[in-house]
């Protein structure tokens, strides 16, 4: 479903939930191939989504031969898999990196542990079957590694890489469309050891994109490194704020679209000996800010995502002797959620987290003896989901989706015993509304929704309060 579809719901709103209260459903296997005899290995998964698009791809070997493999998730059930990618069994990708672009298509880049190609590689999805693969760029002097991968606001997907020689390296990017990619560009160099890490790519407005790599430039320390451009104009590297440590992990960036923390860059990385960290981009000064640790104890990558009501999901694990412990928490736009287990199953860790279909989705790996070597998932409904929509055409409310200003709500379209509240995107009641005008150009843009309440109680027999008592609409503020 496309956002513009999702915006004329009409939904049940569901009341928050403690992170201790989310149910996560058992893992399963995401695809049990089970054909053959010989062992199977599926690894470098990756996961993501947005709205009803939700797409896991992964490396399968079998035999002899290794694929990439994708599928989708139809809001019932996982598809079947299809092949991106036909190689052999030893020569996996490096790195397997997974986005979707604006109209919600998936693209993927990666990189192949056989050096003598020197190629960097990718697929999309166009219509319905994938392309073949084909050359982001060739390299004829070293082979690009470590491909990071995210999504163009103008469309498309922009994906930046590292080259290294000896001491000598340089990080590039290049914007690529369904019919062309640009001339790359060199955002960085430095003569001394780029850590082999994908970088971390996003889009953080209309027109922006950032990049954050790990970079040694003193030869001791291996902080992380922040740029902003478009096409051929990017800002010097900017340093993210935190002691000296490196990173062993590729870090992850997220940008709400909307809710509470709209337009916020955030980011996650692991630093070494001190768990799990996180900071904000503060746009007017150019520089991170509100470092914090979120997890002294963390040993593994952290994974995260962002949701349709503006809530920020991150998960990581513990590596605890010969077994995990994966931990998942959120931000409402307020404040951090307590940390939850949401399985414990301790040969699985979380390695991927994606929001869609009203669901928070995790994909988990096996410990290296684990049974089959297989890929798990599992999901948890969101605090905030809405239920489906009643399609019964009888006095469904009418009131506006986009507001700018001023928020009409029409007479009429519920009872009129009914008492009418704005919540925010986190369940808070911001402002009481009556039938006309509402003045909201005091609210900050983002998702709101209009609650119709019954102010006698529970048990009202009116004509039709029992279909929209308690029921909410979905409206977006815009400026």
């Amino acid at each position: 479903m496309k956002p513009a579809a999702a915006a004329l719901l009409i939904t049940v709103l569901v009341s928050g939930a403690a992170a201790g209260t989310l149910r996560w459903t058992e893992p399963v296997p995401i695809w049990p191939d089970t054909a053959g005899t010989d062992i199977l290995w599926q690894s470098r998964p990756v996961l993501t989504g947005n709205d009803t698009a939700l797409w896991a791809v992964w490396w399968q070997g079998k035999g002899d031969s290794g694929h990439i493999k994708a599928t989708r998730h139809d809001g019932r059930q996982w598809l079947p898999p299809v092949s991106v990618f036909h190689g052999t069994r030893s020569n996996p990708p490096y790195y397997l990196r997974l986005t979707l672009d604006r109209e919600q298509e998936p693209w993927v880049v990666y990189d192949l542990v056989d050096t003598t190609g020197a190629d960097l590689l990718y697929s999309h999805r166009s219509g319905d079957t994938w392309t073949h693969p084909a050359v982001v760029i060739r390299d004829s002097r070293r082979k690009p590694y470590a491909p990071g991968l995210g999504a163009h606001p103008q469309g498309g997907v922009q994906v930046a890489w590292v080259r290294e020689e000896w001491y000598d390296v340089w990080l590039y990017t290049a914007h690529g469309t369904e019919d062309s990619w640009t001339t790359p560009v060199m955002v960085d160099a430095a003569e001394a050891i780029m850590l082999m890490r994908s970088p971390a790519v996003a889009a953080i407005n209309d027109s922006q994109m950032m990049v954050v790599w790990p970079a040694c430039r003193d030869l001791v320390h291996t902080p992380l490194w922040s740029m902003v451009g478009s096409g051929t104009s990017w800002t010097e590297p900017v340093a993210v704020a935190f002691p000296p440590g490196g990173t062993e992990y590729p870090a992850q960036l997220v940008v709400p679209r909307t809710g509470p923390g709209v337009g916020d860059v955030r980011l996650f990385w692991h630093r070494n000996g001190h768990g799990l960290q996180t900071a904000r981009y503060d746009y007017d000064g150019e520089r991170w800010v509100e470092p914090l640790q979120l997890d002294p104890e963390c040993t593994g990558e952290p994974a995260a995502c962002t949701d349709e009501y503006g809530w920020t999901w991150v998960s990581h694990y513990n590596q605890l002797g010969d077994y995990w412990r994966s931990v998942v928490r959120y931000h409402d736009g307020t404040a951090w959620s307590e940390p939850m287990i949401p399985h414990t199953d301790t040969a699985l860790a979380i390695v991927g987290l994606a929001a869609a279909h009203g669901r928070i989705w995790a994909i988990m790996r096996g410990y290296q003896a684990y049974p089959g070597r297989l890929l798990y998932y599992s999901s948890v409904a969101h605090p905030l989901a809405v239920s489906e929509p009643d399609r019964t055409p009888v006095r469904q409310p009418a009131g506006p989706t986009i507001v700018r200003g001023i928020l009409n709500l029409q007479s009429g379209i519920w009872n009129p015993e009914s008492d009418f509240v704005l919540l925010n995107a986190s369940g808070r009641k911001v402002m009481e509304l009556q039938p006309g005008e509402n003045d909201v150009r005091h609210l900050a843009p983002g998702v709101y929704f209009i609650r119709a309440e019954d102010p006698r109680g529970q048990g009202y027999a009116g004509a039709h309060a029992s279909r929209f008592e308690g029921s909410s609409r979905k409206v977006v503020i815009q400026r």
